[in-house]
């Protein structure tokens, strides 16, 4: 299913700098608009994902690594991540070979379900790209809040950047060519623990996977760059 994009009202958004959820000044989702959306829980909402097929959802790598498999759950087909949608258990968890704990490169795992989604209006699987992602293109970030107060599943609207001008911006960081980096509106931007999330673009594809650590919505957000992994990805979803 193709994610519902209003990307034109990008430009004509009324936007401030107050915090809204881990999505700093989202909007909150309908339902169905983002069917590919799931929070992965155990207890509490550790990340977001994706949903790649009825029995594989794409995450963070970091948020997964050191969980057992028992509790572990994913909510998917719902807008709010405290009530209804379908919760499946996870079966196990393959986290990439080479991802680095303390770096963070790498940051990809997937999650592979003991009972398989059925697919409708309000879940479904997002597909993956066909071709790298190319700057300055319009794209969209969902995901679900990480605070009690706000439960709900909310987007953002982005612009993707090139890696030189990313890393121009955070000097800080190491940004590669398997890392995308987006910018927003000003006051828009993800914060801490938005691991997970995917970014989309118009026509359905999924782009990155949210690797932000910081909180601070006037630099760049940085995701991995799905286009680089699906070799990966490919291999170990089977």
């Amino acid at each position: 299913m193709f994610v519902k994009l209003s990307l034109l009202l990008a430009v004509c958004l009324h936007l401030s700098s107050a915090y809204n959820g881990r999505i700093i000044n989202g909007y909150e989702a309908s339902i169905g608009q983002f069917a590919h959306a799931v929070a992965v829980k155990k207890g509490i909402t550790l990340c977001g994902g994706s949903i790649l097929d009825e029995t594989t959802i794409l995450t963070s790598a970091r948020c997964v690594y050191k969980e057992h498999t028992f509790g572990l759950t994913v909510v998917a087909g719902t807008i709010n991540r405290y009530t209804g949608g379908e919760s499946r258990d996870v079966s196990h968890v393959i986290v990439h070979e080479k991802f680095d704990p303390e770096t963070f490169d790498n940051d990809i795992a997937i999650l592979k379900l003991f009972y398989p989604y059925e697919f409708d209006h309000t879940l479904d699987a997002i597909r993956l790209p066909v071709y790298d992602t190319e700057d300055d293109i319009n794209v969209m970030v969902s995901g679900y809040t990480h605070l009690d107060y706000n439960p709900n599943l909310e987007f953002a609207y982005q612009r993707t950047i090139g890696v030189e001008e990313c890393q121009s911006l955070l000097p800080e960081n190491n940004v590669t060519g398997d890392d995308l980096c987006t910018v927003s509106a000003p006051g828009v931007g993800l914060c801490t623990e938005d691991f997970g999330n995917g970014l989309v673009d118009n026509k359905g594809y999924l782009l990155g996977i949210s690797r932000s650590d910081e909180c601070d919505s006037d630099k760049p957000d940085v995701y991995l760059r799905v286009y680089s992994y699906l070799d990966w990805i490919k291999y170990n979803r089977a």
